[in-house]
């Protein structure tokens, strides 16, 4: 004879069997909680917790590309700017030294966009001008453009030019914005400089 005690209500099946005054015990899985632990998966916690890290590596990632973007941009941006100064820069300070008066009555001083046109000291050419056509600063000479001083990628916004006399000295003050932008980044820089006319005296 024996008696037997099931518990339900559990996780799992707990049978007791009495028989003989001998207790004897049994432990059943119920069937899901059963699959459950073989199949070894994860859990909907543990999912949102992995997803959540992988988002947040995600956005780490998307920050870095951008910071590395735009320091990209800001360097190239510089660059461009700094060859098309130095070119144009050296050229107007060249022609500025070896020339002996600025043709005030066809040059445009002290607004933007500024217009130098400079009576050479030489004989060959006898005339320079500077001047902007769309953003670009160009040269000519004796009247033929002779060429550009900016690059495509660099942008002139503003351009002055000043012209001061003191006694037997003329000089020629000079003030440049240059711009340029590569990609989403915009880098802007002013150049000042001031040139003694050495033909003026």
């Amino acid at each position: 004879m024996y008696k037997e005690k099931r518990f339900k209500k559990l996780p799992y099946t707990y049978t007791i069997y009495f028989s003989r005054g001998i207790c004897i015990k049994r432990i059943t899985m119920k069937k899901g909680i059963q699959e459950r632990f073989s199949q070894g998966g994860f859990s909907l916690i543990e999912m949102l917790v992995y997803v959540a890290i992988l988002a947040s590596i995600a956005v780490v990632v998307v920050n870095v590309a951008v910071v590395l973007a735009e320091s990209y941009g800001t360097l190239q941006a510089t660059r461009n700017i700094n060859i098309s100064a130095v070119t144009a820069l050296e050229r107007v300070v060249h022609d500025v030294r070896v020339s002996k008066n600025v043709d005030v009555g066809n040059s445009t001083l002290g607004s933007h966009p500024g217009r130098l046109t400079l009576t050479r000291a030489t004989t060959t050419p006898t005339t320079s001008e500077f001047y902007l056509d769309n953003g670009i600063l160009k040269v000519r000479e004796d009247g033929v453009v002779a060429g550009s001083l900016t690059n495509d990628n660099t942008s002139v916004t503003n351009l002055v030019f000043r012209h001061v006399v003191s006694g037997s000295i003329e000089l020629v003050k000079i003030e440049a914005t240059l711009e340029s932008t590569v990609g989403t980044t915009t880098k802007t820089e002013n150049f000042f400089d001031s040139i003694i006319l050495r033909g003026s005296y």
